[in-house]
């Protein structure tokens, strides 16, 4: 049988299961994201700045979790009526978890000093000297970067499915839209408040 944890949790756990986990989870990403100056600058957006704030990196977490919840659930709801409000939250809830990850990846000692070395020779581009190691590091993680984004987008697909029992092809396109939608809304109403 297929490992459920990682495949789909929704089955496997209950929703107060999922929830605390999750929640919890979120608390931790939002300390770690703090510690490596990360903001959540939107729904699929993690990005370093020299300094965060606690407040800032909530509030934009909340705010991201918040817009892709009431845009599932409303659509959830039109498609089946029975969707319970808990089981959309949980699937946000999960899918932000692989972005604490990445907040985390970001902190790597050799990933700043790399960033920063390109950012600051990015003007001079014909003086640039990479260590073929180091670029091969960069590269493997910017791949694990779009693994858990990818692996985000999953969990968020599984859950609605889940939580909707949706089978249709139109729904799936829907629920793409809403993604970009939702991408577009967090990042209007972040910097709004």
């Amino acid at each position: 049988m297929k490992n459920l944890l990682f495949t789909n949790p929704f089955v496997k756990y209950s929703e107060k299961s999922i929830f605390l986990f999750s929640f919890l989870l979120s608390i931790l990403g939002v300390v770690f994201a703090y510690y490596s100056n990360v903001r959540f600058d939107g729904l699929v957006d993690v990005h370093q700045f020299e300094k965060v704030s606690l407040w800032q990196v909530t509030k934009e977490n909340a705010i991201n979790i918040a817009v892709m919840t009431v845009l599932l659930f409303v659509f959830g709801a039109i498609i089946n009526k029975k969707t319970r409000f808990i089981d959309i939250l949980n699937a946000v809830l999960v899918f932000r978890i692989p972005f604490y990850f990445i907040a985390l990846l970001i902190k790597i000692p050799f990933m700043e000093n790399f960033g920063k070395n390109l950012a600051k020779n990015s003007s001079h581009i014909e003086n640039l000297k990479i260590n073929p190691l180091e670029l091969a590091a960069a590269l493997s993680i910017a791949m694990s970067f779009l693994a858990l984004l990818a692996y985000a987008i999953w969990l968020l697909f599984i859950g609605f499915k889940t939580a909707t029992n949706c089978k249709k092809i139109i729904y799936y396109v829907v629920f793409g839209i809403l993604i970009i939608l939702a991408e577009v809304l967090t990042k209007t109403f972040i910097p709004l408040l």
